[in-house]
């Protein structure tokens, strides 16, 4: 399954990554997904049981994107994860992060002077809807608790395939809480 071997500047994300996180190292399941290639442009989808740390890959590979150069969107079903993935994305010094909820339709052209969005998948269903100019500098998009995108109390289904549709090398975090295996993918 190995890939390819993270560059130095991965490896000081990672570290980055860890140390703002209060963990000394990654566990299996993370040490897994960068073999695999998580850091590579290409999109990835890792699905594993719960606590096993798909949270720390996914802020990984947010973070990776802005420390190449492009936006990292993190989506979320709930504004109250929405508030928690905010403060945790603040504790990184030096990048503009900001926290979009609710279903309002508008532009949004004004997110292009952040690095990091918190979104709410309504919210950023409304954003893909008038295609802003900035999606072109997204690098990463992270779906936490993916499963629950197609939740029909939530009203209509959200699917992933605009997503990569939309925005090239996406990579895409599914946390699917009923798997209890790992599974790491790409997809080409």
């Amino acid at each position: 399954m190995t890939r390819e071997q993270p560059s130095e500047d991965s490896n000081r994300t990672v570290a980055e990554v860890l140390r703002a996180n209060g963990h000394s190292e990654l566990n299996p399941t993370q040490s897994l997904a960068l073999r695999a290639g998580l850091l590579a442009p290409s999109s990835f989808v890792v699905a594993s049981p719960t606590a096993s740390g798909k949270t720390l890959i996914g802020e990984v590979a947010v973070i990776d994107a802005v420390r190449r150069g492009k936006k990292g969107i993190y989506l979320v079903p709930l504004r109250s994860l929405g508030n928690e993935k905010f403060e945790d994305f603040t504790r990184y010094k030096g990048i503009k992060v900001v926290l979009k909820t609710g279903d309002y339709d508008t532009k949004e052209e004004g997110l292009k002077d952040y690095q990091i969005i918190v979104a709410t998948y309504e919210k950023w269903d409304s954003i893909l809807r008038h295609r802003p100019n900035w999606l072109e500098q997204v690098g990463c998009v992270v779906a936490d608790e993916g499963h629950m995108m197609t939740d029909g109390s939530r009203g209509s289904t959200r699917s992933l395939e605009p997503l990569s549709y939309l925005v090239g090398n996406l990579r895409i975090w599914l946390d699917e809480r009923e798997d209890r295996n790992t599974m790491i993918r790409e997809r080409r």
